[in-house]
């Protein structure tokens, strides 16, 4: 239409919003992620798996693209190139830290690793090989179901956990999206969420329980006590027994007498 090669817009009117379907979420839990880099059958898949469970990285486009020029052993951070943002301004690349789940899989690929290889991953790049065909397989042999949205789940999962832990800006930054995007189409709501509130509900209520019970034993000392025998035998420590409605008010104000606390001897 601009061009004036049609007349008017046929897109006009028609909504291209996406919408997220939550029924598709699915947290990856460490047991299970753990199930399947055990059954997976070399170094490099592992890998690739870690780096999109534990990394957040996009697969497969940031995990080929990542090379070992990228990955900062001294500074503990990598360089995560982005092919699907690098036409935005700054979105070339993201820095996000060496995670400690991360590194023995990087390492043992870095000590397999070939000398003068650029890419991190260095087999399954042809254009052909299908990586979720293939992690599929691998979630079977691990005696699990696959779960929907094989790979963004994998960085939906991650980015959840660091939620946890961390400011969301502080997230989004590691995990290459916006908090809008975060909020809508990766943060998800866990089981863990649920058992935390009622724990948490419960450790409230009895420690409510406690203090209620404590209440009437406060009470009780705050009340007005009376007189004892002691204090009868000396009217002034009398007359401030029977005026002070508790044992702290009954001495705030008494000037003690030079001759001390102690009951004067022969």
């Amino acid at each position: 239409q601009r061009r004036g090669l049609i007349a008017a817009n046929p897109f006009d009117g028609i909504s291209v919003a996406m919408r997220t379907n939550h029924d598709r979420f699915h947290f990856v839990s460490r047991a299970d992620a753990q199930k399947v880099l055990d059954a997976y059958p070399d170094t490099q898949w592992r890998l690739i798996f870690a780096l999109a469970r534990y990394g957040g990285l996009r697969c497969p486009s940031e995990v080929l693209a990542l090379t070992w020029a990228d990955v900062n052993w001294e500074h503990g951070r990598i360089r995560v190139p982005s092919p699907k943002t690098e036409h935005h301004e700054g979105g070339a690349s993201r820095m996000i830290p060496l995670f400690p789940e991360l590194r023995p899989y990087l390492l043992a690929a870095f000590e397999e690793a070939e000398p003068g290889i650029d890419h991190v991953i260095t087999r399954y790049r042809d254009i052909g090989t299908n990586l979720r065909t293939h992690l599929h397989r691998i979630i079977r042999k691990a005696g699990l179901e696959p779960w929907p949205k094989t790979f963004q789940n994998l960085r939906s999962t991650r980015e959840t956990e660091l939620a946890e832990q961390f400011p969301i800006h502080v997230v989004c930054k590691w995990i290459g999206n916006s908090q809008p995007v975060a909020a809508k189409h990766y943060l998800q709501l866990t089981d863990e969420h649920f058992e935390r509130a009622i724990n948490d509900t419960a450790a409230h209520r009895t420690e409510a329980a406690q203090k209620a019970a404590q209440k009437p034993h406060a009470t009780m000392r705050n009340q007005p006590q009376p007189a004892t025998a002691e204090c009868a035998g000396s009217p002034e420590i009398a007359d401030g027994c029977e005026q002070s409605p508790s044992t702290a008010e009954r001495f705030e104000n008494r000037v003690v007498p030079c001759a001390g606390l102690e009951p004067a001897t022969r």
